[in-house]
């Protein structure tokens, strides 16, 4: 993981509901590894997104939408 992944790691981890970490991190550690492998692109960010902001505090829901619209990479 590195040092961005990192921080969007612990960003999103802060925003989840408790219940809802092992789902993200599992989310996660995909999204990281198709981005090592060159392979996270628009198709997959349009999966990716509806299924980890489903994961997400309500009251963080726009925070996390808008950052993850706006650092799609």
């Amino acid at each position: 993981m590195n040092e961005g992944q990192k921080k969007f790691h612990d960003f999103i981890l802060q925003n989840v509901t408790l219940e809802n970490k092992e789902k993200a991190e599992e989310l996660l550690k995909e999204s990281f590894k198709k981005q090592d492998e060159g392979n996270f692109n628009a198709e997959y960010m349009q999966s990716f997104m509806p299924r980890m902001l489903c994961l997400i505090k309500p009251e963080s829901l726009e925070l996390v939408k808008n950052i993850m619209v706006n650092h799609k990479g």
